[in-house]
């Protein structure tokens, strides 16, 4: 690999890329009837690339192997599970999937891989 060459870009000229939904986590508050929600900041639109994860991968990440798990590869600096208490979330094609992690590659070769969870109907 190359430093500083976006190769995620370059791959994207190839295999094309997908629009996703990128809902990121702000705060919590309470609403009318006192319960705590989460609040997001504006919904921003992101290009990139959706990548199954095998179940053996999940198995050894120690996540819950009945549940479906994608990467997403994108040249946006989303860092969506440092910031408190609840992750960011994507929409795609009506599912809506909470970001488990990152590996930012950002500074380095300018893309970010979000491992995200499929939580459900959108």
């Amino acid at each position: 690999m190359i430093p500083g060459i976006n190769l995620m870009n370059v791959a994207l000229t190839v295999i094309g890329s997908k629009r996703v939904v990128w809902r990121a986590f702000q705060s919590r508050a309470q609403n009318s009837l006192g319960n705590w929600i989460n609040v997001y900041k504006r919904d921003t639109w992101l290009s990139g690339s959706w990548q199954s994860v095998p179940a053996d991968r999940v198995k050894e990440l120690g996540y819950d192997t009945s549940k479906t798990y994608k990467n997403f590869y994108v040249s946006a600096p989303v860092d969506g599970v440092n910031r408190g208490t609840s992750p960011d979330l994507l929409i795609s094609d009506g599912r809506k999937y909470e970001v488990v992690s990152t590996d930012d590659w950002i500074v380095q070769d300018g893309w970010v891989a979000i491992l995200c969870v499929d939580v459900g109907a959108a």
